[in-house]
C-alpha cells in the first residue's frame, strides 16, 4: 500500500514512513502556533533567544572579525618591540649603570603600558543589548532629521 502525504500544519508528512517522533514534533508546534497561550510562548522564547544568542559587535563581518585577529596580534606585539627598541637605542655604549636601569625601567614600563592597549579578542554581546543599543541609534539619527 502506498503511503499519501497529509498535510500537517504546513509540513509535509508522509504517513508510515516518518517516526512518530517526528510527526508528535510536527502536532506539538502546530499547536503552539495555533494555540492562545502562544504570546506567552513566545515571550518566554524571545526572552531566553535575547539573553543566549549573541551578535558581532565589533562592527565589521564576522569573517572580516575573525580574519582580523591575527594581524590585530601582530601589530600590537610589533607596537611593544619598537617601544623597547627606541628606549634601547638611546642607550650609548659607555653608559654608566644609573642611565641603564633607568632605561630598563622605563623599557618595562612601556611594555606593561603596550600590553594594556594590546589587541584583545571580544566576545560577541548579547542579542537584546544589541538590539536596545541599534534602537536607540535609530531614534537619535531620526531625531537629528527632524531638527
Amino acid at each position: 500500500m502506498a503511503s499519501r502525504p497529509s498535510h500537517l500544519g504546513g509540513f509535509a508528512v508522509n504517513q508510515g514512513l516518518t517516526s512518530p517522533k517526528l510527526h508528535l514534533e510536527t502536532v506539538f508546534i502546530r499547536t503552539l502556533r495555533g494555540s492562545r497561550e502562544q504570546g506567552q510562548i513566545s515571550k518566554g522564547k524571545k526572552a531566553l533567544a535575547l539573553a543566549r544568542d549573541c551578535r558581532n559587535t565589533y562592527g565589521e563581518n564576522p569573517e572580516a572579525s575573525r580574519k582580523g585577529i591575527r594581524p590585530g596580534k601582530q601589530r600590537s606585539h610589533m607596537a611593544e618591540r619598537r617601544a623597547v627598541g627606541h628606549v634601547l637605542r638611546n642607550l650609548k655604549e659607555n653608559s654608566d649603570e644609573n642611565e641603564v636601569i633607568e632605561a630598563d625601567a622605563l623599557a618595562k614600563t612601556l611594555i606593561l603600558q603596550k600590553k594594556r592597549k594590546a589587541f584583545k579578542k571580544r566576545a560577541d554581546g548579547p542579542l537584546g543589548v544589541v538590539i536596545k543599543r541599534k534602537l536607540a541609534e535609530r531614534v537619535a539619527a531620526s531625531e537629528g532629521e527632524k531638527e
